[in-house]
């Protein structure tokens, strides 16, 4: 469906480095990326809004590069939304249908069942949009891109500035909608979230190059990069070295801080190689779910908490391990322990790090 080659974009000393992505047909792709990236003048280029130094953008095979914005068979919703506060939300929505030339009663049909599908109907004879509500501007943003029928449907942060009710609204509403629609999607996201929840295939875009591009949980389980764990929120990465064989197998011993660590080994991991571990603060096992096996000594660690801190689901608890560096947390979740005391700063804990759990990667140049 989309094609992206090569492409290549340079504006000031940012620039889009050599670009190549494909989305099929009925896909959707959730580019994800902290800020400053490249996310949106990724998508601006390939919407033709900025022209490119090189590169191309085909289309169901037709080559588009050189094509305006309206040829090119998208529907685009901004992070503004770009509504038009002179129309009301039927003038707005019905303004993607003026090129087609339908009838009044066809153009009528189709904004009906489009607002229908996003539960706006009740909206369509106010006729202004700037009191509408940040949702209510969002499912007009998105049932004017969609009313057309476009080949692709290309959403910029559709959803960052909502409150968390309403984006977890519009989620449900953006679901069912795909189904309904069946578009190929291209969407940009900061949120790892959106991309878990939406997206066929992610991929991850730092520094305007893209990193790794793969189902979420692949790339959610298997960060190709220290930077890329750190965006997916992986609340602990460390870096060590191959010692050599571990205790179980298909585990090496690794030598990480002042401390040893038994991971799952990585293909063909050398004795010396330097590596980087990612450890999920939920991951590590605390109290009672520590396992009753005394088989995985260098795994398990006597910690002092230095700070608690409250979550929804529990506790984040930072520790000091002799894995980190002076002064560096290594962050612990812990859920709500009801049948027994609150842990408190000075304490200490029992810590044990499953080794199937590691995230295990390789440090390039090392």
């Amino acid at each position: 469906m989309i094609d992206i080659r090569d492409l290549h974009l340079k504006r000031g000393r940012f620039a889009l480095e050599r670009v190549g992505l494909s989305v099929k047909e009925g896909e959707c792709v959730v580019i994800v990326g902290p800020s400053g990236a490249g996310k949106t003048l990724l998508l601006e280029a390939i919407l033709g809004i900025v022209r490119s130094d090189a590169g191309q953008v085909f289309v169901e095979g037709v080559d588009v590069t050189r094509k305006p914005l309206e040829q090119r068979g998208f529907s685009y919703v901004p992070q503004d939304l770009a509504l038009f506060p002179h129309l009301g939300v039927l003038g707005n929505i019905a303004f993607a249908l003026h090129p087609k030339r339908l009838t009044r009663a066809e153009t009528s049909r189709r904004v009906c069942e489009v607002a229908a599908w996003l539960g706006i109907s009740h909206l369509l004879e106010r006729r202004e949009v700037d009191s509408l509500s940040g949702g209510e501007k969002q499912r007009v943003a998105l049932a004017r891109a969609i009313v057309a029928q476009p080949r692709v449907l290309i959403l910029d942060e559709p959803f960052s500035s909502l409150d968390s009710s309403t984006r977890h609204e519009l989620y449900q509403a953006f679901a069912q909608l795909r189904q309904r629609v069946r578009s190929t999607v291209l969407m940009v996201t900061h949120n790892h979230d959106e991309a878990l929840l939406f997206a066929d295939r992610m991929a991850v875009l730092f520094n305007g190059s893209l990193i790794q591009v793969g189902r979420p949980q692949e790339v959610y389980r298997q960060p190709a990069t220290q930077d890329v764990a750190r965006l997916l929120l992986v609340e602990n990465v460390l870096l060590g070295e191959c010692l050599g064989k571990g205790q179980g197998p298909h585990l090496v011993k690794c030598r990480v801080g002042n401390a040893e660590l038994e991971v799952e080994a990585p293909a063909s991991c050398s004795l010396g190689e330097r590596l980087w571990f990612g450890v999920r603060a939920q991951h590590v096992r605390t109290g009672h779910e520590l396992s009753a096996s005394a088989g995985r000594p260098s795994n398990r660690f006597s910690a002092n908490i230095r700070r608690v801190s409250p979550r929804i689901d529990g506790l984040l608890l930072d520790l000091g391990l002799p894995l980190t560096a002076p002064g560096v947390p290594f962050l612990v979740a812990m859920g709500d322990p009801r049948d027994g005391a609150l842990p408190e700063v000075g304490d200490t804990l029992m810590i044990e790090i499953p080794p199937e759990r590691v995230i295990v990667g390789r440090i390039p140049g090392a």
